[in-house]
């Protein structure tokens, strides 16, 4: 299966989160104000980072993983018959009478393939979204313990940095400026560390660490597999070439009845 179907842009997907303010309401007496609210405590959280972390956690990887299979293993067999087809088609003669019932059937299996692969795209696309919601409610919810754990009444989802590490696309652009709505709040009261804690994620240094480490592992082995392949190969190469010395060998014998 194509495996673009598992890039996806979290600047369309975390649209949602657009939604400027988060608020978490707690009875808990303020003990710092900045104005807006005198009897309030506010701070922030970083929902968009938060939610970037748990998507790339092995659990939801693996959700992706095993639905990227169930493709695969639909997919797999018509692309295995059309390469079929496609040899055939090419061998054949321009007026061999099987040639209108194979091209048939080639173009039927090419408009099944279209229509799967739209099929398989649209559902990963959906499985996403609904890890992407089912995070955001996780969030939300530590949000609100955090807050009332540690008296806050105010609880804006936003970044507290301006400086943006994606900039080389639209889509990255768009992210950055989405996570960042027109709120500005001190570093102090960001919230984002406490919530990943209270959610048990782990940090994004180790999910990238984590994410390298099985990329490598997975190069690694098909390495590993391509060597094991080229040395079959090799092998089966030289026992080839040795029963051709050998068969050599015994032609040389002459079988003209005249020599002695």
């Amino acid at each position: 299966m194509n495996r673009s179907v598992q890039m996806f842009s979290f600047a369309i997907l975390l649209a949602v989160a657009v939604f400027a303010v988060t608020v978490f309401t707690s009875p808990a007496t303020a003990t710092r104000s900045y104005g807006l609210f005198e009897d309030s405590t506010m701070g922030s959280v970083d929902s968009f980072t938060l939610i970037d972390i748990g998507i790339q956690t092995e659990a939801r990887i693996a959700q992706r993983d095993a639905y990227t299979a169930q493709g695969d293993a639909v997919l797999t067999p018509m692309f295995k018959r059309d390469a079929e087809l496609r040899a055939q088609l090419s061998g054949l003669a321009q007026n061999d009478p099987m040639g209108g019932q194979l091209y048939q059937e080639y173009q039927m299996l090419n408009q099944q393939i279209e229509q799967q692969t739209q099929q398989v795209n649209a559902g990963y696309q959906e499985l996403i979204a609904a890890q992407i919601v089912e995070l955001y409610k996780e969030v939300h919810a530590a949000t609100n313990e955090v807050a009332i754990e540690n008296g806050y009444s105010y609880v804006f989802s936003t970044r507290v940095d301006s400086e943006f590490s994606q900039t080389d696309s639209i889509q990255g652009v768009t992210q950055e400026v989405l996570s960042r709505p027109l709120v500005v709040m001190p570093e102090a009261t960001d919230l984002t560390e406490l919530v990943r804690v209270k959610l048990g994620l782990p940090t994004m240094e180790e999910v990238v660490a984590e994410r390298e480490a099985r990329e490598a592992a997975e190069l690694a082995a098909f390495e590993a597999e391509q060597a094991a392949r080229a040395e079959a190969e090799l092998s089966a190469a030289e026992a080839g070439g040795e029963e051709g010395e050998g068969a050599g060998e015994e032609n040389t014998e002459s079988t003209d009845p005249m020599d002695p």
